[in-house]
C-alpha cells in the first residue's frame, strides 16, 4: 500500500512538473519551508502559553509576506516602481544557472554581494529560473524573523516584550513590505537576528555549536552585505565582551567568537573577498560611493557633504543619522515613492518615545548585556547612515539597525505592565523577564523600587543613577 502511495505520488510530481512547472517551483520550497518554520519554532520554544501566540505570528507573517511578495511580482510596473533591482537578481541568477548548466558567459558578481546571487541560482537550477520559488524562501526568512526576535526579547527583557514584539516585527511597514520582494533584505536581516540570538545565548552558557554557528552566520553575512557584516562583527565582539555575566567571562568569550570567526573566514574562505573588501576600505572610497548615490538619484540627501576624512565623517552625523533612522521628512518628498517612504517613517516616529523609554529601562533592568544589542547597532548605524546617500535605499537598509532596536521598544511599550498583567515599577525584576539576576540582586531590586517611589524626586533620581552605575560595574 505504502508503495503504491508513493508511486502515484511520484507520478502526480512529474506531472506537475512537466504540465505546470511554476505550480512545482511555489509548491515544493513552500512545503520544505513550513516544515523549516516548525523546526525553529520547536527551538526557541519554552513550554508556555507564549509559544502559540509566536507560532500564529509566524504563520501568520508567512502567508502575509507570500501574499504580498506574489502580488508584488505579479505586475511588472509594481516591481519597477518598488524595487527594480530584485528584476536584475532574479536574471543575473538564470544567467548564472545556465552558466553552470550550458557553459554560457558568467555574469559579474559583485564581491560582498555574491552570496544573494549565488544562493538564487542554485534554486533555480532545483527548481527551474521561476521568480515564485525565490519569493518562497525570501518569505522563510521574513517569518523566521518572528520566532528569533521574539526569542531574544524574552531572553532580556521577559515574555511580558516578547509578546509586545510579535506584532512590531510583522506589521511595520518597512518589514512588510522590504522583505516581501526578491531583495536581499530579508535574508541579510535574518542574518543579523539569527546572531544576535546566538550571542545572547552564548553570553548566558557558552555552547560550542552555538559558538560556531554564530560564526558561520556572520561569514554568510560577509557575502551578502559586507560592509555591514564587519562593523555587525565588530560590534557582537564588544557586545559580548561587555555583556557577560561577569567581565573576565565575557572577554574570553568574545575572543573565542573572534579567533572562531577568523578560522572559517580566512581559513576557511567564507565570505573572504568581502571581508578584504571592506577592511581594505577607506573614507574616501565611501565618500565616492555616498556621492554617487546623492547625485544620482531623485531622493539624494546632502549630496554636497564630504566624509572624505574623520572630521568631515563626524560632522555629517548628526545630518546622517536621524536621516537613515527617522527619513525622510515631510520636506524632503519629491513623488508618490517618497510618499510612501514618508508614510513608513511616520510609524517608526509614533514608537520613537516607547524606544527612548525601553533602553532608559533596558539599562536598569540588565545594565551592560544592553552592549549585546545597541554595539553592533551603533557600528551599523554609523557606516549605513556614512555611505548611503539616497532615502530610496536608506528605507531599506534602516531595517538592519531596527532589527536590533525592536527589543527596547517593545520593552518600551509594556513598560507599566509587568509578566504577569499587573501594575509593576520600572526598576521591578521578577520572574524570567531577568534570569540571570541572583537572590542579592533580586533584594537589591526590591529596595532599589521602594525607594525610587520616594515622592522626594531628588531621593528618586540619586537611588536609580546609583542602581544603574552599581549594575554597570559589577562583574
Amino acid at each position: 500500500m505504502r508503495f503504491l502511495v508513493a508511486t502515484l505520488f511520484a507520478v502526480a510530481l512529474g506531472i506537475v512538473v512537466v504540465l505546470a512547472p511554476v505550480v512545482y517551483a511555489l509548491v515544493v520550497p513552500a512545503v520544505l519551508s513550513i516544515g523549516v518554520l516548525a523546526l525553529v519554532l520547536r527551538w526557541t520554544a519554552t513550554n508556555h502559553p507564549l509559544d502559540r501566540d509566536v507560532a500564529r505570528w509566524t504563520y501568520a507573517s508567512y502567508a502575509l509576506h507570500l501574499a504580498l511578495g506574489l502580488g508584488i511580482a505579479a505586475s511588472d510596473k509594481a516591481v519597477t516602481f518598488l524595487a527594480p533591482d530584485a528584476n536584475n537578481y532574479h536574471l543575473d541568477a538564470i544567467a548564472l544557472s545556465r552558466h553552470w548548466s550550458e557553459g554560457t558567459p558568467k555574469p559579474a558578481l559583485p564581491i560582498g554581494k555574491e552570496g544573494f546571487y549565488l544562493a538564487l541560482a542554485r534554486l533555480y537550477e532545483l527548481i527551474g529560473p521561476h521568480r515564485v520559488g525565490g519569493l518562497v524562501i525570501i518569505t522563510l526568512c521574513s517569518a523566521l524573523l518572528v520566532p528569533l526576535v521574539s526569542d531574544t526579547t524574552r531572553r532580556l527583557f521577559g515574555r511580558g516584550a516578547a509578546r509586545a514584539v510579535l506584532p512590531l516585527i510583522v506589521l511595520l511597514p518597512g518589514f512588510l513590505v522590504w522583505t516581501s520582494q526578491l531583495l536581499r533584505e530579508a535574508p541579510i536581516v535574518l542574518g543579523l537576528a539569527l546572531a544576535i540570538n546566538l550571542a545572547i545565548r552564548i553570553s548566558e552558557k557558552v555552547n560550542l555549536a552555538n559558538l560556531v554557528l554564530l560564526a558561520v552566520t556572520v561569514a554568510v553575512l560577509f557575502t551578502l552585505r559586507a560592509n555591514v557584516a564587519y562593523v555587525f562583527a565588530a560590534g557582537l565582539v564588544v557586545g559580548l565582551a561587555m555583556g557577560g555575566r561577569h567581565l573576565v567571562f565575557g572577554i574570553l568569550t568574545a575572543g573565542a567568537m573572534a579567533g572562531v570567526l577568523a578560522a572559517i573566514v580566512l581559513g576557511g574562505g567564507l565570505g573572504e573577498g568581502g571581508y578584504e573588501r571592506s577592511a581594505t576600505a577607506d573614507l574616501k572610497q565611501v565618500n565616492n560611493i555616498r556621492s554617487a548615490l546623492a547625485t544620482t538619484a531623485n531622493s539624494g540627501v546632502a549630496s554636497d557633504a564630504d566624509v572624505s576624512t574623520t572630521s568631515g565623517s563626524l560632522a555629517y552625523l548628526p545630518i546622517g543619522v536621524p536621516q537613515l533612522l527617522l527619513g525622510p521628512f515631510p520636506w524632503q518628498v519629491r513623488n508618490l515613492r517618497q510618499l510612501f517612504g514618508l508614510l513608513e517613517a511616520m510609524t517608526i516616529w509614533w514608537f520613537v518615545p516607547a524606544f527612548v523609554r525601553g533602553v532608559g529601562r533596558a539599562g536598569r533592568r540588565i545594565g551592560r548585556r544592553v552592549a549585546l544589542l545597541l554595539a553592533p547597532a551603533a557600528g551599523i548605524t554609523a557606516v549605513v547612515a556614512l555611505l548611503i546617500g539616497n532615502n530610496g535605499t536608506l528605507v531599506r537598509e534602516r531595517l538592519q539597525v531596527l532589527v536590533l532596536l525592536l527589543p527596547f521598544t517593545a520593552l518600551g511599550l509594556v513598560r507599566r505592565v509587568g509578566n504577569d498583567g499587573r501594575q509593576a515599577s520600572a526598576l521591578t525584576v521578577i520572574g524570567d523577564s531577568a534570569p540571570e539576576v541572583d537572590g542579592r540582586r533580586r533584594v537589591q531590586a526590591a529596595v532599589a523600587t521602594r525607594w525610587g517611589e520616594s515622592r522626594s524626586w531628588a531621593v528618586r533620581h540619586w537611588w536609580r543613577r546609583r542602581g544603574m552605575v552599581l549594575r554597570f560595574v559589577s562583574i
